[in-house]
């Protein structure tokens, strides 16, 4: 129970009933309300317990850390790739016990035993597990009143504000079924008022209402607004060494772009670090907004951006991270791999050979034979238009996109895409309506980084009180965090695979492997558990190390496991080329933005006149003049 805390001051009242001393007794109607309190706390077990002669009973509780039956086992049928994995709460984390009874009108509270231990840790713990039902049962009256979910807890916050009952763990996701669960559910539109500058106000207040740090900016025909609560902020110190940012549409009737700040924490949880809203895409707009948060999260200090093709946030972060010549630290960008495989599917999936072969580059560990794909690729495509878009977007930025530039690195071979902040972005669409305004696609936000927030919590509970299952059949699989058990079980799956396809054993000579998972998570591998075949290859003192490895810092610690990475000479001439091309890329995608929001207006009004005059300044720009 090391990894939960014990933070003994906190409880207030309720820790009469948490470690209980000597036996006390109460009335009936006090016992009534004060159990509601701590009935997170406990568990019965065993039956009511009758007593006739005194009008009463007894009763039995465990604490609910404790697991006094067994979990359910797999069904011994299902072949083991398709089972379904599973985790279960760790047995006897806690054995302390307390008997209640109930004789002539009073309740009496005592230790089941007199020697028996208090609890292995503190009431807080308990909140983060289960909410006491004097919270529960507060969420269920303003449930049936018909208001939404982030209304009831609020009022659910500042009714317990002054009692330490654990309101704090209360999640939206608790609130939201137990509304449904009295309503139905609730489903009214934030749709705001019709002006922008109306809506800009309301929801820059709203924000600042609800504890948001809140900044507007503007500039080059664009504006926007940045916002971020001490949560988000306090995230992106932490776990911001590798960020991820995208921007989703369609979130609010302004057509405004949302952009996201995610980070992974040291569970496993991916988290927003921060938001920011902008009327357009534009570069230097863009800067503006990472400008903003960078200067709230004055320790944030990010070595790796994670992004989709887009120039404009490229340049964005190469404009708010100057690196070295500003005295900061130099910040590596790389592509979404999902997106380069997309990209290159829509130009090359019909040339057969020469698209394969760009794959094969993307994944190639070493930058020579990443290269060398690459001119087999251009010799192999027919079309010359093709070889020439291959030479110009693809072969001199190789560093962006292919993975040998991130093999020093286990924590860039874990995260290769964009995906995390794009399922967030899921959320919000699934939540929200294009019909919203800037105010209601606050509140979605906010309502989905406070679920965000809350399942984090109980990831970080669950990340060494849980343990899978086949641990049992595992014994070396304990001591492993929850998420990292199941990693390694799929390398056991994978090993037992092997055997029944007959594969030699391989010739490893040491823990160390090339392959994909040992240099993703440095953990043994299908391949090193079939050397150990025998059991003299993994010595228990081996195991131990492999789990002392997330002991302080969790999935962090891939953040220092580096490679050191051999530092080549830029050429100044390159680097020139490269950051015009850049720009050159981001004015394209200007335009094309440009005349998106020029056709929705043709469609509305039937006026083509603007759409003519942009292809005639663009066609103008394009064409050389004679000299």
């Amino acid at each position: 129970m090391e990894a939960i805390s014990r933070d003994l001051t906190y409880g207030g009242e309720r820790l009469k009933f948490f470690n209980v001393g000597e036996p006390f007794s109460l009335s009936v109607s006090e016992f009534e309300v004060r159990w509601k309190e701590v009935d997170n706390v406990w568990v019965q077990f065993g039956t009511t317990k009758t007593l006739k002669k005194d009008n009463g009973w007894t009763k039995s509780y465990d604490c609910r850390f404790k697991k006094r039956h067994a979990s359910s086992s797999k069904k011994p049928d299902v072949p083991a790739d398709k089972r379904r994995k599973t985790s279960l709460r760790d047995s006897s984390l806690c054995n302390a016990q307390i008997t209640v009874m109930l004789k002539n009108g009073v309740v009496t509270i005592r230790k089941t035993n007199p020697s028996s231990p208090d609890h292995t840790h503190d009431i807080k713990a308990s909140d983060i597990l289960k909410v006491p039902s004097t919270v529960v049962n507060f969420v269920e009256t303003e449930a049936y009143k018909g208001y939404r979910a982030p209304a009831i807890k609020n009022v659910t916050q500042d009714q317990f504000k002054d009692k330490e009952v654990g309101v704090q763990y209360l999640s939206f996701k608790s609130v939201i079924n137990t509304q449904r669960k009295v309503r139905g559910g609730l489903d009214a539109p934030f749709i705001g008022v019709s002006g922008l500058e109306e809506d800009v106000k309301d929801s820059l207040e709203w924000l600042k209402s609800n504890g948001y740090n809140v900044e507007g900016f503007e500039g080059s025909g664009y504006r926007g607004f940045a916002f971020a609560a001490e949560e988000n902020l306090e995230a992106l110190r932490k776990s911001g060494h590798l960020t991820i940012m995208d921007s989703t549409h369609k979130t609010n009737k302004h057509s405004w772009k949302l952009y996201t700040l995610f980070i992974r924490d040291a569970f496993g949880s991916w988290l927003s670090g921060g938001h920011f809203f902008v009327s357009g895409e534009e570069q230097y707009i863009v800067a503006k907004g990472l400008q903003v948060i960078k200067r709230w999260a004055r320790r944030w200090q990010p070595r790796y951006f994670l992004i989709d093709q887009s120039a404009i946030e490229e340049n964005a972060v190469n404009y708010a991270f100057r690196g070295i010549e500003v005295g900061e630290q130099n910040v590596a960008i790389f592509y979404c791999t999902w997106h380069c495989r997309r990209t290159l599917q829509r130009q090359l999936e019909s040339f057969g050979r020469g698209y394969d072969l760009m794959l094969q580059a993307m994944y190639k560990t070493t930058r020579t034979g990443c290269e060398q794909l690459i001119h087999q690729a251009i010799a192999r495509l027919p079309l010359e238009p093709k070889k020439t878009y291959i030479r110009r977007y693809w072969l001199g930025n190789t560093e962006k996109w292919a993975m040998w530039s991130r093999q020093h690195s286990p924590l860039l071979l874990q995260v290769t895409s964009t995906s995390p902040v794009e399922s967030y972005h899921a959320v919000l669409k699934r939540k929200g309506d294009a019909s919203f305004g800037l105010i209601g696609a606050c509140m979605i936000t906010h309502n989905a980084d406070r679920e965000y927030f809350d399942r984090a919590t109980r990831v970080a509970l669950d990340f060494r009180t849980k343990s899978i299952s086949e641990a049992r059949d595992y014994p070396f699989l304990l001591g492993f965090p929850n998420p990292v058990q199941s990693l390694l079980l799929d390398e056991i799956l994978g090993f037992q695979k092997r055997l029944e396809e007959g594969k030699p054993m391989p010739d490893n000579v040491g823990l160390d492997c090339n392959c994909q998972f040992f240099r993703r998570y440095l953990l043994p591998c299908r391949h090193l558990l079939h050397c150990d075949l025998a059991g003299d290859f993994i010595t228990d003192e081996n195991w131990a190390a492999f789990r002392n490895m997330f002991e302080e810092s969790g999935f962090d610690v891939y953040v220092s496991r580096m490679r050191v990475a051999i530092e080549q000479e830029e050429d100044p001439q390159q680097m020139e080329i490269e950051e015009q091309r850049l720009e050159f890329y981001a004015v394209i995608e200007e335009a094309r933005e440009h005349w998106f929001a020029l056709e929705a207006t043709f469609r509305q009004n039937g006026d083509a006149e603007p759409l003519r005059n942009l292809i005639a300044r663009i066609r103008d720009a394009a064409v050389p003049r004679a000299v």
